[in-house]
């Protein structure tokens, strides 16, 4: 079960373009909701699973 902080970051790294904040996404990264792609990060399809399935929308 995710935190709400590392809810809160999937949700962050869904929406931005530009999300580079590593020491946030490091154990999201491990356990396979996000991946690395060059200097920035984006939802793997678990993460995307992850915030279909829990109902969570885009960060306002």
């Amino acid at each position: 079960m995710l935190t709400d902080e590392q809810i809160a970051t999937l949700r962050q790294i869904d929406d931005s373009v530009a999300y580079d904040d590593m020491d946030k996404a490091a154990e999201l990264v491990i356990e396979g909701y996000v991946e690395k792609d060059g200097d920035l990060f984006q939802l793997t399809p678990k993460g995307e699973k992850y915030l279909l399935d829990n109902g969570v929308g885009p960060a306002a």
